[in-house]
């Protein structure tokens, strides 16, 4: 790509050079941080018509950790979430069925570990990039359509450590594919490369030639604090930086070892009335669901499993079941959806780990690092408490209350 529209003037092209403006793009790098550095734990109330507000993270296995992932996004009121390393296998397409968002997953096909995914809101007009994606790459591209017709590719991608050097080619190919068409593009990952971005300087072969790869599509990499340990792995990247605004590194999500980072893309989108797919319940095949779950010997399929893991096996068969016997429906809905686990509680236990977490980043203390992991384990006790009490309720008032059960599945 040898054009880029600069956004002052919508009409004029001009050439840059792959070299041109390196302490520019950092210094605009590190304004994006400061305008949130001093607002603590403040939880924005959203962005309106005019941008998406986007969150990324590093799972490390997201299967433990769906309710704190649900949590944060209610919380945060997420536009849009990109996951790396979700370690999820194609029978589990339910674990990241989260209500109000379309799940674009793309698993590990051999081995253990792995994957991305990238959840949008419903609302968003969004259809999945096949076209840029390659299977050798643990990768998802969509394209998100805004009021205006004017559209943004965004990608997530993962790449393991130690990986050859083809694959390094093959990730290359992707980002020129999306960057091609001079469509807005933003990539967010974990690249597992060492680069000191300062002055776009790699120091082996394959870093030099991912930063020249991101300098032909002139795409900005903009996260400039450490977000594993002392590195900076986890990586946002765009062809048009001024964009993106309000860039944040957080505290993991639940015992990962990588930073969140979160920011908001302008975009220019509808308000948030959307249609959302609603189960049918009084038109659903009772008697064929009941039959289907008769058939399954529950002793062989719970067998050798935790508590945990057979509630999570029965949540599966139920869900599937669910899919084939109650037909669903379009239905025009405004405001978002609410989880009556989410208790009061809850939000302030995840507030304060938030708060924790920068206290100890500002530090570096050890003790304050303990109170962070301290504050890690209370929430997630806090959220496995209000979730397991609310799931007892249903199942108390299942035969009173079935609509509330089979809704929350």
């Amino acid at each position: 790509m040898k054009k880029l529209k600069r956004k002052e003037s919508p009409g004029e092209v001009i050439k840059v050079s792959r070299t041109q403006n390196r302490t520019e793009c950092l210094e605009r790098a590190r304004n994006l941080t400061s305008s949130t550095s001093d607002k603590g734990t403040t939880m924005r109330k959203g962005t309106g018509n005019t941008g998406l507000k986007v969150l990324y993270l590093n799972a490390r296995s997201i299967r433990n950790k769906v309710n704190e992932l649900v949590a944060q996004i209610k919380i945060g009121r997420y536009d849009v979430v990109g996951i790396t390393v979700t370690w999820l296998q194609g029978d589990q397409e339910w674990e990241l069925n989260i209500q109000g968002y379309t799940s674009y997953r793309k698993d590990r096909q051999v081995g253990r570990g792995g994957g991305v995914a990238l959840l949008v809101r419903n609302e968003i007009k969004s259809i999945a990039r096949n076209d840029v994606g390659s299977d050798d790459v643990e990768s998802v591209w969509v394209e998100l359509r805004n009021r205006k017709g004017k559209n943004t590719v965004m990608g997530v991608v993962y790449r393991p450590p130690y990986s050859s050097q083809d694959v390094g080619h093959k990730i290359h190919q992707e980002i020129e594919k999306a960057c091609k068409k001079g469509k807005v593009t933003v990539m967010m990952g974990d690249f597992n490369i060492q680069v000191e971005w300062e002055n776009q300087f790699g120091s082996g072969s394959q870093e030099k030639e991912f930063v020249e790869c991101l300098q032909d599509g002139f795409m900005e990499q903009l996260v400039v604090e450490p977000n594993r340990e002392q590195a900076i792995l986890d990586l946002v990247m765009c062809n048009e930086a001024d964009l993106i605004r309000e860039l944040k590194v957080k505290e993991p999500l639940g015992g990962s070892d990588h930073s969140m980072i979160e920011f908001t893309l302008q975009f220019e989108r509808k308000k948030l009335e959307s249609d959302v797919m609603v189960l049918q319940l009084n038109k659903g095949n009772y008697r064929g669901m009941r039959e289907e779950l008769a058939r399954i010997d529950w002793e062989m399929s719970l067998a050798g499993k935790t508590v945990e893991q057979q509630w999570q096996e029965f949540l599966g068969v139920i869900w599937e079941t669910q899919q084939k016997f109650i037909p669903r429906k379009k239905k025009y809905t405004k405001g978002r959806t609410r989880q009556p686990w989410l208790t009061r509680e809850v939000r302030d236990s995840i507030k304060a780990k938030e708060k924790e977490y920068n206290v100890e980043k500002s530090s570096g203390k050890p003790g304050d690092w303990a109170a962070y992991k301290d504050q890690q384990r209370t929430t997630k006790k806090e959220i496995r408490r209000e979730k397991i009490k609310y799931e007892g309720k249903l199942a108390s008032n299942i035969k009173e209350d079935c609509k509330s059960f089979f809704l929350d599945i």
